[in-house]
């Protein structure tokens, strides 16, 4: 476990402001929203943690404040991607990350100002649709060519002096570059044995996503000095050319700055360069000269996932409670995808939302038994088309204030219900409706 080096030669005022426990409040508020049973190393859950959240406040301000704090081993767990390999994800304990959630507070609007405009993951109001409209602006601009290029293991292969030597160049409190330093060598918890951290950042703490984005300003800085027009998300870049010439030697000059300043590489089967008419993925979407849509392969992993927990649903012998905790589970699923990918001036999108939710009709009249398929809270569970249009008729009714509370709910759930039921009434043109941002 690495320690921290204690030095005196310049002003601790940002360390300062770290060890006020007002400003580890702030911490426990943005950690206490996430998973309620997730816990650290030291099996301490969000719960267990609140119950004495006041002491554990104090106690982590005298720690910070005597320079006494070390963090504590990360639990390491694995999640399966999508290509069928793993990410190592580290859990750090609740009283670690309640720490780095305040340090993200304190960091994030020093470091904002210094991001390219031209980086939106990982950013307060930024989104991958604002990184999607740019890159949409881009292709107008009659460029031909589309360089898509994905950093193989990126959080896992940061180089750490390089990285503190960036965070230096904005952070002058020492106290700071320990501390980052420290949650950076921090030893991981996997399958019992303690293991070092020698390179890379833990993916699942609070300030990884930060100290990623430093790591990857310079790559910016560079685009933008070659004159390049690009957009990127997180480790996913894409650069746009009016030739395959510049296409290729965009690519080339990206895959030389990342191993040489960066000591980073590109992965070989997601970077490539390709003719935008004939398409490209990015961000979950396939973009082409004139459309967007959303990916096949993401299409068909929404129906598996959907037809999973509508199995689930449908199982006999389910109680009350089990139902609802299925009916719950698929609700956030829709939300998230249509929150996501729903984008209401994309016809494509539209189609292909219109024709997800036929496909979850289809398979609750064949998995659902009929007394559950006419309960009142599978009628009215979230759609991902339709809620576009409902939100338009929301609007156009009641203008863009907020309706609170069961207001809201019944005007929502009782429309829903109609809409479902009588929509070729309402002869409403699905493809070009859009909600007023």
């Amino acid at each position: 476990m690495a320690h921290l080096v204690c030095t005196n030669s310049e002003d601790h005022a940002l360390y300062q402001k770290l060890c006020d426990r007002d400003m580890l409040r702030l911490g426990w508020f943005k950690v206490k929203d996430s998973e309620k049973k997730s816990h650290g190393s030291d099996d301490v859950t969000i719960a267990m943690f609140k119950n004495t959240l006041e002491e554990e406040l104090s106690k982590l301000s005298k720690e910070l404040d005597c320079k006494s704090y070390r963090c504590k081993p990360l639990r390491r767990v694995r999640i399966i991607k999508p290509d069928g390999g793993e990410r190592p994800i580290g859990i750090a304990c609740i009283r670690d990350r309640v720490i780095q959630a305040a340090c993200l507070t304190l960091l994030e609007p020093i470091f904002e100002p210094t991001f390219s405009r031209y980086s939106f993951a990982f950013r307060p109001r930024r989104s991958a649709h604002q990184a999607l409209a740019l890159a949409k602006s881009l292709i107008a601009e009659d460029r031909k060519w589309a360089v898509i290029a994905d950093i193989k293991g990126c959080f896992d292969n940061i180089n750490h002096d390089l990285l503190l030597d960036l965070v230096s160049t904005q952070v002058k409190d020492p106290a700071v570059i320990n501390l980052i330093k420290h949650w950076l060598t921090a030893d991981v918890l996997d399958f019992r044995d303690i293991l070092p951290i020698l390179v890379g950042v833990p993916q699942g703490e609070s300030l990884s996503p930060l100290l990623a984005n430093i790591y990857l300003t310079p790559l910016d800085r560079h685009f933008e000095e070659l004159g390049l027009s690009f957009v990127r998300y997180a480790d996913d870049s894409a650069i746009f050319t009016k030739s395959e010439d510049e296409a290729k030697k965009a690519l080339c000059d990206m895959e030389q700055f990342l191993f040489d300043k960066l000591k980073l590489q590109l992965k070989p089967s997601k970077t490539n360069y390709v003719l935008i008419d004939d398409g490209f993925d990015f961000l979950g979407f396939t973009i082409t000269q004139e459309n967007l849509a959303i990916r096949h392969q993401k299409i068909e992993s929404i129906k598996q996932v959907l037809v999973k927990n509508i199995k689930n649903l449908g199982e006999a012998g389910s109680t009350l409670q089990q139902n609802m905790t299925s009916m719950t589970r698929i609700n956030a699923i829709i939300r998230g995808i249509r929150n996501y990918f729903s984008m209401p001036d994309e016809k494509r999108i539209a189609g292909q939302m219109r024709s997800l939710d036929e496909y979850v009709e289809q398979a609750a009249n064949f998995y659902l038994p009929v007394k559950l398929r006419d309960d009142p809270v599978w009628i009215s569970y979230s759609w991902l088309f339709d809620t576009i249009v409902f939100l338009q008729i929301f609007h156009t009714c009641f203008g863009r204030r907020r309706l609170i509370g069961i207001e809201y709910n019944i005007f929502f759930i009782g429309s829903a219900i109609f809409f479902h039921k009588h929509s070729s009434l309402l002869n409403l043109n699905y493809t070009t409706a859009s909600v007023d941002s």
